[in-house]
């Protein structure tokens, strides 16, 4: 008879639709795929509307369901009645208010997030640049901008997008209003060397090899080696035109595959700057540019 009561209870569960605002910020479970929703009722996040979408679903459940077999979907908007419009999407977007809509978004959509792991040293576009991460500490320094971003990652984002406007540091304080994923993100240019405690804030301290490594030799993954000349324009004599590449680092890669190439300079851009790749490079002292990072291959 307990068995009986259990597989009722059980089953009434699993048939249970998920409702507004019972279920909101809670963690739903994709049965036939087990991955980790957030539920967010009143809102959406317009915006990277896949391929095909809308389509039609008789409940969140089902457009997450839905959301789980698309690849690359990682986060649904549902306007009830059933059947409802279901709207999918390939970015996570900022969310915004829409009374009587209900969203889910895919857990690790929302990348890093403190206090584990405490530290990583997490990636941006660039091979050769990441951030180091500490949770619950905050560093004081010279404050460029504030603005609200949606993950921890995208405050990175901004930083990187910085650059040439210095930025070296960022704290992200998770949380608007009762909103997650999102948060306020501050860029610096500056910061202190002793961090001090502050709950809830993540900070990122930015690591590439330009300027850290700047003058010393870097090693490629196809095993050329580059001497690193950051803030440099070695000018010389290019091999055709430019190509995108997201940082030096890439920059190398893309020299280590052209026959010839000796040398290159990228110039700053976000996502992707050019990067100019060299046949020779002239002799005397090179023109200094901040915006300009250069790296010599050293031949054994």
């Amino acid at each position: 008879m307990i068995l009986q009561i259990f597989l009722v209870i059980f089953a009434n569960l699993t048939l249970a639709q998920l409702s507004c605002p019972a279920a909101s910020y809670s963690t739903y479970v994709d049965p036939a795929t087990q991955a980790e929703y957030r539920v967010e009722c009143d809102y959406d996040r317009p915006h990277g509307d896949m391929p095909g979408s809308p389509v039609y679903t008789n409940s969140l459940e089902d457009c997450i369901a839905y959301c789980s077999q698309t690849p690359g979907c990682v986060d649904v908007t549902f306007v009830p009645p059933a059947p409802g419009p279901c709207y999918f999407k390939s970015v996570l977007q900022p969310p915004e208010y829409k009374p009587g809509q209900m969203a889910a978004h895919l857990l690790s959509a929302e990348g890093v997030t403190c206090p584990n792991p405490n530290p990583v040293c997490v990636d941006v576009p660039d091979y050769g640049t990441c951030y180091e991460t500490e949770c619950n500490m905050i560093r004081e320094g010279t404050i460029i901008t504030s603005l609200t971003t949606t993950t921890f990652e995208d405050c990175l984002d901004e930083c990187e997008a910085n650059y040439l406007n210095g930025c070296a540091y960022v704290f992200f304080q998770p949380g608007i209003q009762e909103i997650f994923p999102g948060g306020t993100c501050v860029l610096l240019s500056t910061y202190s060397q002793t961090p001090t405690y502050e709950f809830n804030v993540w900070g990122g301290i930015r690591e590439s090899i330009c300027w850290n490594q700047n003058g010393a030799n870097e090693t490629t993954w196809n095993g050329r080696t580059y001497r690193l000349e950051c803030g440099t324009d070695l000018g010389g004599t290019n091999i055709g035109d430019p190509v995108d590449a997201t940082g030096i680092y890439q920059c190398m890669l893309e020299c280590d595959q052209v026959a010839g190439c000796v040398a290159v300079d990228w110039h700053w851009g976000y996502p992707n700057g050019q990067c100019y790749l060299k046949s020779s490079i002239p002799a005397g002292s090179p023109s200094s540019n901040y915006g300009v990072n250069a790296a010599i291959w050293l031949p054994n």
